[in-house]
């Protein structure tokens, strides 16, 4: 089984974001099987957060692999919350109906994925709140409440505190200046809140041997532990 990994696709077929996926730029997807995964850290939105057709579904359905997803702030998760939860490798998740190779890894759960094990911790605060406010786009889901804390406490302790990847969308507190880099994220600084806190809190009790997130629209390395996707599909076999 082959792994790859991604940043936010914001769920527009036809956008730079979504382009990554076609041939031209991605042709170790063209080899690929259902039996392969590609993760993408967050900001799926899919379906898209303004319109309510699945076409952008549809399109990332067609494509020969699997699509695995963690939730970021830009989610409809309107949609999310009434799909059926189901067990895959080990942990929750929501399946897309009529789209079986689309797979969203829920928050806190464990997953056991072409051997190697996997701690998901979606969600983030979104800085541009207002806007989304105004188009109705957002939900206050995006920050994870008390029993996903809980949840995620929970399945980790099962692992001994011992996992060997970790996906989020957000960062520990003690990475956002490096995450978010010289320039700000979007005009914004570097802002603190209980999830940067809770992951800051796994950063001093989780064993781990990488841990990926996506959120703040760069790639980069923030040290040889932590690696940040937006654009750029990496394939976990080079972090092994």
């Amino acid at each position: 089984m082959a792994v790859y990994l991604t940043g936010d696709t914001h769920g527009m077929v036809g956008s730079e974001d979504f382009d990554r996926f076609e041939v031209w730029n991605f042709p170790e997807g063209a080899e690929l099987t259902r039996d392969d995964c590609l993760i993408v850290l967050g900001d799926f939105g899919m379906p898209s957060d303004l319109f309510d057709s699945d076409h952008d579904l549809r399109s990332l359905a067609a494509k020969p692999w699997t699509t695995l997803f963690i939730d970021g702030n830009h989610e409809r998760f309107d949609y999310l919350n009434h799909l059926k939860v189901e067990k895959w490798h080990g942990g929750a998740v929501h399946r897309y109906p009529r789209y079986e190779n689309i797979v969203h890894l829920m928050r806190g759960e464990v997953y056991d994925i072409g051997g190697y094990s996997f701690f998901c911790m979606g969600g983030a605060q979104s800085i541009d709140k207002a806007i989304q406010q105004s188009w109705g786009t957002w939900f206050p889901e995006e920050i994870p409440d008390e029993a996903e804390y809980a949840n995620a406490r929970k399945n980790l302790a099962r692992c001994d505190w011992r996992i060997d990847f970790v996906l989020s969308h957000t960062c520990a507190t003690r990475y956002l200046a490096e995450a978010i880099g010289d320039k700000g994220f979007i005009g914004v600084g570097a802002v603190s809140d209980k999830l940067t806190d809770f992951l800051d809190e796994l950063e001093d009790k989780l064993q781990y041997r990488h841990w990926f997130c996506g959120h703040f629209h760069r790639d980069c390395d923030i040290n040889s532990r932590h690696t940040v996707l937006y654009r750029s599909i990496v394939d976990l076999e080079d972090y092994l």
